[in-house]
C-alpha cells in the first residue's frame, strides 16, 4: 500500500539506468565466458542499450533483440554457433526472469485482495507466451530441417542459420550455475527498472512501497508484451497505471511517475540505441557480403 506523500526532493531518478545496461550485457558476457570466450564486461554495456532499444522498437517478446545480439557477437569474432548459444541462453533466462517476476506480481496483487478475472487472464496469457517462445525455439532448433519448406532451405543465408542454430551447443554447455547466473542478471534488470520507477515517485513527492512499484513496472512490461500497440506505446503506460491504481496509488502520481520512467528507460536511450543497432547490423551485413 502507498505511504503518505513526502516533500519532493532532488533525488536522482536516473542512477539505476547505467547498471541496467551493464546487467543486460552481463547475460551474454557470462554465457560467452562459460563457452571459453572471455571478454570484458564493460564491452557489453552498449550491446545492452541496443537490445533494450530493439526489444521496445520491435516488440516481438524479446526475439528481435536476440537477433541484434547474434549479429553483434559475430562482428566481434565470436563463431556463429557460439553466438547462437549466447543468444539462446539470453532468451531462456529472459523469459525465466520475467515469468518469475510475473508470478511475484501476481502474488503482490493477490495478497492485496485485488486480483480480478481480467487481471488473472492477462497474467495467464503472458505465462503462456513466456513458455511458448522458448519451447518454440527449441522445436525450431530440433525440427527446422524437417518442416521448413524446401524452397526456403535452398537460400544460402537460411542454410547457414539453420546449420549454426542446430549446432549451437546449448544442451552441451548449459549448466545450472550458468542458468542461475544469467537469470540473476536478468532479475537485476527487472529490479533496477522497478527501482527507477520507485525513485520517480519519490522525485515527484509521492512515496510508494517498493513492491507496489515493482508490480507496476512488471505489469507495464506484460501489457507491452501481449498488447498489439507498436513500441508498447499506451499499452505499457496503461497497464502500469492500472495496476498501480488497483494497488491504491492515485492516478495522477501514477501517470506522472510512469511517464518519467518511460522517458528514462525508452525515450532517452532511443538515439544511442538506434545508432548502435544500425552500426552493428550494418557491420554484420558487410561481413556477410
Amino acid at each position: 500500500m502507498p505511504r503518505p506523500p513526502i516533500p519532493a526532493g532532488s533525488c536522482s531518478v536516473s542512477w539505476p539506468r547505467p547498471l541496467t545496461y551493464v546487467c543486460a550485457g552481463g547475460v551474454w558476457w557470462l554465457a560467452l565466458r562459460h563457452a571459453g570466450y572471455a571478454m570484458r564486461l564493460r564491452e557489453f554495456a552498449f550491446l545492452g542499450i541496443g537490445k533494450l532499444f530493439v526489444d521496445q522498437a520491435l516488440p516481438t517478446g524479446g526475439a528481435s533483440g536476440t537477433v541484434l545480439v547474434a549479429a553483434s557477437l559475430r562482428n566481434r569474432g565470436i563463431p556463429l554457433r557460439i553466438a547462437f548459444f549466447a543468444m539462446l541462453v539470453g532468451l531462456f533466462s529472459y523469459y525465466s526472469a520475467y515469468l518469475a517476476s510475473a508470478i511475484a506480481t501476481f502474488v503482490i496483487i493477490w495478497t492485496n485482495h485485488r486480483m480480478g478475472m481480467a487481471l488473472a487472464t492477462a497474467f495467464a496469457v503472458f505465462a503462456l507466451v513466456a513458455l511458448f517462445i522458448p519451447l518454440a525455439v527449441i522445436a525450431m532448433r530440433s525440427l527446422s530441417q524437417r518442416y521448413i519448406p524446401a524452397w526456403l532451405k535452398r537460400r544460402k543465408t537460411v542454410q547457414i542459420i539453420l546449420l549454426e542454430m542446430s549446432e549451437a551447443p546449448l544442451f552441451e554447455l548449459m549448466t545450472l550455475r550458468l542458468f542461475l547466473g544469467t537469470v540473476a542478471f536478468q532479475m537485476a534488470v527487472v529490479v533496477l527498472d522497478a527501482a527507477t520507477l520507485w525513485i520517480a515517485f519519490k522525485a515527484i513527492g509521492y512515496s510508494v512501497d517498493p513492491f507496489v512499484a515493482f508490480a507496476g513496472m512488471v505489469s507495464g512490461s506484460i501489457g507491452a508484451t501481449i498488447g498489439p500497440a507498436p513500441l508498447g506505446l499506451g499499452t505499457y503506460e496503461g497497464s502500469a497505471v492500472a495496476i498501480l491504481t488497483v494497488l491504491g496509488v492515485p492516478v495522477a502520481p501514477s501517470l506522472t511517475a510512469v511517464i518519467i520512467f518511460r522517458g528514462l528507460s525508452f525515450w532517452l536511450p532511443m538515439l544511442p540505441g538506434m545508432w548502435f543497432s544500425r552500426r552493428e547490423l550494418g557491420m554484420h551485413s558487410r561481413t556477410r557480403d
